[in-house]
């Protein structure tokens, strides 16, 4: 579990952010800066230096996920908006998800989509379906399988959560938990999940902020 605690150096870094911006945008960064406070030091000056950082196997509820679950922090170099309009294309990911062999839209709903994915892992063929909740205002998108088909998952679920920061930039956090069940033991599933999701978010944040033409 994180627990909140702001250090000098955090507080340094983040007073001459918020200097820096007018009251307008300083309100909106307002949910960047407690979450940047949030976390130890050594990590928030890390994220900014980085532009990512992930945390493994946060127990935390958090973002409707149960615990269990991979949390990572992103900035991206691109307003709230144009990130969330670029996330929210979801037959898109597999443009920057280089395990996905294929995504196609099964349905669209009043307030989702549902896309059908195919995967290998360790030489085996995964087959599955997720149910997408596109929440703009919230600058929220969330994810789970879709509960009316035959998944080859027995859990795969997430969300995208953005929030303004300073410079026209926007501060991410997000979640997965993805468990494949008897197909794989669960040794070999995390040692996948480790090594993969690193990537995974790197090259989601360059395709971000290459507007989409980036490929890894």
């Amino acid at each position: 579990m994180i627990r909140a605690r702001r250090s000098p150096a955090v507080i340094a870094v983040l007073a001459c952010v918020l200097a820096a911006l007018t009251p307008g945008q300083a309100a909106k960064a307002g949910r960047a800066d407690e979450i940047l406070g949030s976390l130890p030091s050594q990590l928030a000056l890390g994220l900014l230096e980085r532009k990512w950082l992930i945390l493994q196997e946060v127990d935390e509820d958090l973002g409707g996920l149960s615990g269990g679950y991979i949390l990572a922090y992103v900035i991206f170099e691109k307003p709230r908006d144009e990130v969330y309009a670029l996330l929210a294309q979801t037959a898109r990911h597999g443009e920057f998800r280089s395990e996905l062999r294929s995504v196609e839209r099964i349905r669209e709903l009043p307030d989702g989509v549902v896309d059908e994915h195919r995967i290998k892992m360790m030489l085996i063929k995964v087959v599955y379906r997720l149910r997408f909740r596109l929440q703009q205002a919230a600058g929220r998108i969330q994810w789970e399988l879709d509960p009316e088909f035959d998944n080859d998952l027995d859990r795969a679920e997430g969300f995208w959560e953005l929030h303004d920061m300073e410079g026209g930039r926007t501060l991410a956090r997000f979640g997965t938990a993805v468990d494949v069940g008897a197909a794989l033991p669960s040794s070999i599933q995390d040692m996948v999940t480790r090594s993969k999701v690193p990537k995974s978010i790197e090259a989601c944040r360059r395709w971000v902020n290459s507007n989409g033409t980036y490929r890894p």
